[in-house]
């Protein structure tokens, strides 16, 4: 049984490495055979196949746990206005921004606030509110945040807001803009009216 079994996986390697053989046939068509079927047919070598061993993956180190941020004594904190989803129609540029949060500001510990629009710092305030200046009109994420004097931060939920601008193209169908005409211009002639 043994020997049978070396046999047969003996022959399974010999096939892998059998030899190749290339004819054209009377009507011109290329063949390949592991057999030379035709008195014509001559044995091709066929480069062993392209094999790639990948780089060994580093080990993986297991994620050390986060640790909780301190809420530094704070029992909430958010902000409550703007509103979440807030439209903002003609602002000028100015969008105020006050937060809840209590107890009141801890300021003599060294607490400050500090206000960011898109991920970007923009200010700090000692007070419970803070006028964002030349805020263009678009879509912004507003965020506030508790620093202590040892640069601890305790977050708010970010808001977003939707600064937007009257244009001329919001103006009513009905009204038609008047065309200013120089002094002393001649004026169109008008249609009769029936």
């Amino acid at each position: 049984m043994k020997k049978m079994l070396l046999t047969m996986l003996l022959g399974c390697a010999l096939n892998a490495q059998a030899a190749v053989y290339k004819w054209v046939d009377e009507d011109g068509n290329v063949h390949f055979s592991d057999e030379p079927k035709h008195p014509n047919a001559e044995k091709i070598h066929v480069p062993p196949p392209s094999t790639y061993t990948p780089a060994p993956l580093p080990k993986l180190q297991p994620k050390p746990p986060e640790t909780p941020v301190p809420n530094q004594g704070y029992n909430s904190f958010g902000i409550g206005s703007p509103a979440n989803d807030a439209v903002l129609w003609d602002t000028g540029g100015e969008v105020m921004v006050s937060v809840n949060l209590d107890p009141a500001l801890k300021t003599e510990l060294g607490h400050r606030l500090e206000f960011s629009v898109d991920g970007r710092k923009i200010g700090n305030s000692d007070s419970s509110s803070y006028l964002i200046t030349n805020i263009e009109r678009g879509t912004h994420q507003i965020t506030a945040r508790v620093v202590n004097i040892n640069g601890a931060a305790l977050d708010s939920d970010s808001v977003t807001v939707h600064v937007r601008q009257r244009s001329l193209l919001d103006a009513p169908a009905s009204s038609t803009p008047k065309v200013p005409t120089a002094p002393g211009a001649p004026r169109a002639p008008q249609a009769p009216r029936l």
